[in-house]
């Protein structure tokens, strides 16, 4: 019977805590990277509308 090494196991936990951390802060990064171009290319193009509806109004004027 194998007696499990109390210190590789110790090792193996600490190594998946810090590749999970990392891999999280990674797929955060990318996530909120992606989110905000996206709600910056939507706020972008809801300002350019209303500032050419606008700047079209006051021109018809």
């Amino acid at each position: 019977m194998l007696i499990p090494n109390k210190n590789s196991t110790q090792t193996n936990k600490q190594t998946n805590k810090q590749t999970n951390k990392q891999t999280n802060k990674q797929t955060n990064k990318q996530t909120n990277k992606q989110t905000n171009k996206q709600t910056n290319k939507q706020t972008n193009k809801q300002t350019n509308k209303q500032t050419n509806k606008q700047t079209n109004k006051h021109n018809i004027t």
